[in-house]
């Protein structure tokens, strides 16, 4: 077994990725970078939005509700030093609106968290910095809401090999 196939199959064994693969239609398995980039592996589902209403109105769909500001709320100045406290009470907006960051939602009772940015959402689940059959039953369920969304989807959500997905991986797709 060569390098990268030793650390993709690190936490999970192949038999594994091809059963999950198997198993999931819109999320994707993501191998973490590791190291000092501070992430984790996680499943990951993609979708293109043409503006913010469009989104929200794909996010009441599912339930969410997006919190949209009147007027542009504080946000940390660039070259300031903030406590951890301070830094947190700032919400993160979608880039270029005042549309708050959906974050952590839940979704047909799962927990997601979802990221807006350069017209893409992102959803991802895991636990922690890893993923286990728990977040693939939870991705299942994930995935009868998602299937609802009339946005483009976005395979691969990651365009590296690091996502186990057909473009990288076709035979586990097959």
């Amino acid at each position: 077994m060569d390098s990268w196939s030793r650390w993709l199959f690190q936490e999970h064994p192949e038999h594994r990725l091809r059963q999950w693969a198997g198993r999931l239609k819109l999320f994707r398995f993501v191998r973490a970078y590791g190291g000092h980039a501070n992430d984790g592996d996680e499943l990951v589902a993609s979708y293109r939005f043409g503006s913010i209403d469009e989104l929200q109105s794909q996010f009441a769909a599912l339930g969410i509700l997006l919190n949209t500001y009147q007027l542009a709320p504080p946000q940390p100045e660039v070259g300031k030093s903030y406590s951890s406290a301070e830094f947190e009470s700032f919400p993160s907006l979608i880039f270029g609106t005042l549309v708050e960051q959906p974050k952590w939602q839940r979704i047909n009772g799962e927990k997601a968290y979802i990221w807006c940015h350069g017209g893409i959402v992102k959803f991802s689940i895991s636990e922690g910095y890893e993923v286990n059959d728990g977040c693939v039953l939870a991705a299942e369920r994930v995935e009868q809401a998602l299937s609802a969304l009339a946005l483009e989807r976005v395979d691969p959500p990651v365009d590296r090999p690091h996502c186990v997905c057909p473009k990288f991986y076709p035979q586990y797709f097959s």
